[in-house]
């Protein structure tokens, strides 16, 4: 990695974007850069964010290296540090270039693209589309509140990022649409699409028609059907996210600035699936950027329940798109399809792995905990219990008030410092996941916020910015007084939600353990006593989840099978929700 100091990034910075930035710039250029480098990836399968266009940003400590720009950033306080990164950055005029993979499940999304004139370099005025008289954005509510009746709020983010497609050289209208508090997947998403599409083709709207006669005297490629853009749902394509630029496409690769900003709040209010009145909040200066990363971010962890609907009557659903196929549209949360490596820690047993689907290497992972109470021989006490006490060695430093384990085999360390109790676990994905597992009897959960603990060497400070999951207190105040000074409890209720969906779940809006699923594909157990197999229809109930904060749907569990009446891992990627 490279060891760029601050004022060589800050020179390299002023290059690229021709205008002057604040001296204090360099500590900020020197720690994102180290961020975003220290989570860089190379596989897809590992990948939950991308460089647009793979573009060799200042950042890039790989810059000379061909392929995906690819990053791995799920744990809560990198994806923390990530907002962090890309609000300091738009701050500073210099937005990064960073998009961020579909899950499987995802907050609702739609991109409207409307193609400029090139001889006059004219453009559909964004206000014209989805300003507070709009009849289109009074349209698309309409269909929303039918669709979700029992929503009294609908919460809707406009984010602009118009200006010029250097790539087709003309001037471009870039409107995303994100209903924060509304969780679909690809086949409930392109349900929607398919809807709204209708609606606009078939209104008896004179407004809403001359919208498109307009849209199509810039340019005759603009129609409904061809600006709502569907390629979001199918493609694979990073989704570029809030206050980052856009990237040409090959060859001229050049950044094209046009980051996306916020634009509109608008709050629908539904009256038993009737649109009552729809109310827009044009100034926000109290909701930093951090918040908006945070609330227009279309990722939710894997297995996240969607928000029930009422499906539109005579909807066709789409064919599977590139031989995709599953019961809701996607095989798993944040990977490509199911790839479960076992390791002597793993899955779990000690064997070779066989099959096509074991031919990744298995990532390297960390897991935190706290031990709350007794000393460094307390622990270790407690670690050759459950652990055994020929399993690994133990490394004591009393000047540092610290101990470390490493396990023989599979070499995974677990250290724990006396002087802010917390406990790390470092290895391999399965060997991690199985000690936690055992230790969970004397260990337990770092807590929100939680500020004795060194969690990392990449920890950023986030002055001024907010560090919990959901919206912070500061927001929800803010929406409140900013939603016309209404204050409506229910108002705050619903965009409090925002970025948290109703489940019955835990923390990060995983499922508390037990819960039960059912299998949706069989999985075959390698002769392993640890592990067990499952039929197609069978239920099972989860009674161990030690992953679960990690959000990925192809992480293995603990749990038994109601049919066989057998114990044993299983990866959770081959169940789906009863519901």
């Amino acid at each position: 990695m490279s060891t760029a100091t601050g004022k060589e990034l800050l020179l390299k910075l002023r290059q690229r974007f021709k205008i002057e930035f604040p001296s204090d710039a360099a500590e900020t250029l020197e720690r994102v850069h180290k961020s975003l480098s220290d989570n860089m990836v190379v596989t897809q399968q590992d990948a939950t964010h991308q460089v647009i266009g793979d573009y060799s940003d200042w950042w890039d400590s790989q810059s000379t290296t061909r392929g995906p720009k690819l990053l791995a950033v799920s744990e809560d306080y990198h994806v923390e540090e990530l907002y962090v990164c890309i609000s300091k950055m738009y701050e500073l005029k210099a937005p990064l270039t960073l998009g961020e993979k579909r899950t499987a499940e995802f907050k609702l999304f739609q991109e409207l693209e409307i193609r400029g004139n090139k001889l006059d370099e004219k453009s559909m005025d964004p206000e014209l589309l989805v300003g507070p008289t709009s009849k289109f954005l009074e349209l698309i509510g309409t269909v929303m509140v039918e669709l979700y009746p029992w929503m009294e709020t609908l919460h809707l983010f406009v984010l602009d990022g118009s200006g010029k497609n250097l790539h087709v050289g003309v001037p471009e209208t870039f409107i995303r649409l994100v209903w924060p508090n509304i969780i679909v997947d690809k086949t409930r998403a392109f349900g929607i699409m398919d809807t709204l599409l209708k609606t606009l083709q078939n209104t008896d709207c004179d407004d809403v028609k001359a919208l498109e006669r307009k849209a199509k005297n810039l340019s005759e490629a603009n129609s409904w059907k061809s600006c709502l853009k569907d390629k979001i749902y199918h493609k694979a394509d990073p989704i570029r996210m809030i206050f980052n630029d856009s990237v040409s496409d090959p060859p001229l690769s050049k950044i094209e600035g046009r980051p996306i900003k916020p634009l509109y709040i608008y709050e629908f209010k539904n009256k038993n699936g009737i649109l009552e009145s729809f109310e827009c909040i044009k100034d926000f200066p109290d909701i930093s950027c951090f918040d908006f990363c945070r609330l227009t971010s279309i990722r939710q962890n894997g297995g996240t329940e969607l928000t029930p609907w009422v499906a539109p009557k005579g909807l066709v659903p789409r064919p599977a798109i590139n031989g995709e196929s599953a019961p809701n549209g996607f095989a798993a949360s944040r990977g490509a399809g199911h790839v479960h490596v076992r390791t002597a820690f793993g899955s779990p047993g000690d064997k070779n792995p066989k099959g096509p689907r074991h031919t990744i290497e298995e990532r390297t992972t960390m897991a935190e905990r706290l031990f709350v109470e007794g000393s460094l021989k307390d622990f270790v006490e407690k670690m050759k219990t459950a652990l055994g006490e020929d399993t690994g060695v133990f490394q004591t430093n009393e000047s540092e008030k610290k101990v470390i384990w490493t396990h023989h085999k599979s070499g995974t360390k677990v250290e724990f410092r006396e002087a802010n109790r917390k406990v790390a676990v470092t290895g391999k994905d399965g060997s991690v996941r199985q000690i936690i597992a055992v230790a969970e009897k004397f260990l337990d959960a770092v807590p929100e916020g939680y500020t004795g603990a060194e969690t990392s060497s990449r920890a950023f400070t986030r002055s001024g910015y907010a560090g919990s999951k959901a919206p912070t207190k500061g927001i929800l105040e803010t929406a409140a007084s900013l939603a016309g000074r209404r204050t409506h409890a229910s108002s705050v209720a619903v965009l409090s939600q925002a970025n948290k969906p109703k489940t019955t779940s835990g923390p990060n809006g995983t499922k508390k353990v037990p819960y039960k699923r059912k299998v949706v594909e069989d999985f075959e157990e390698e002769g392993d006593e640890s592990e067990l197999g499952l039929l197609k229809g069978q239920v099972v109930t989860v009674t161990e989840d030690p992953d679960a904060k990690e959000g990925d749907l192809d992480r293995w569990v603990y749990g038994s099978n109601e049919s066989s009446g057998k114990d044993g891992w299983f990866p959770l990627g081959y169940t789906r929700d009863l519901d």
